[in-house]
């Protein structure tokens, strides 16, 4: 399921499992206007994306991987999962995507 940008609410948490390209990243973060935009990734795209959007106050990239979210219970009210489920532990990805927050999938 496609999540668009323009769904986001204005105060939405929105984390994304891998980082989603440059035109998802601008929209979502101009959408979240009093929200928050996080994508968790590997530590080489994390510093090339923390580079590139360093101009967006509202976005965070962390390195990581989605089946340890270093967040509390709850924090995010979306997580888009970018690879579909193509990770090396889905089962685990899976419980913590739940812990943290609402699957949905790019």
């Amino acid at each position: 399921m496609s999540l668009p940008a323009t769904d986001f609410a204005p105060d939405d948490k929105v984390l994304y499992l891998g980082i989603p390209d440059s035109a998802i990243i601008r929209a979502a973060a101009s959408r979240l206007t009093r929200g928050v935009l996080v994508a968790i990734d590997d530590a080489e795209k994390v510093r090339l994306s923390r580079r590139e959007f360093r101009d967006l106050p509202n976005v965070m990239f962390v390195p990581g991987t989605p089946d340890e979210i270093p967040w509390r219970d709850g924090f995010f009210t979306r997580v888009i999962d970018t690879r579909e489920g193509d990770w090396p532990n889905p089962q685990r990805v899976a419980a913590e995507v739940k812990r943290v927050g609402t699957v949905h999938h790019q």
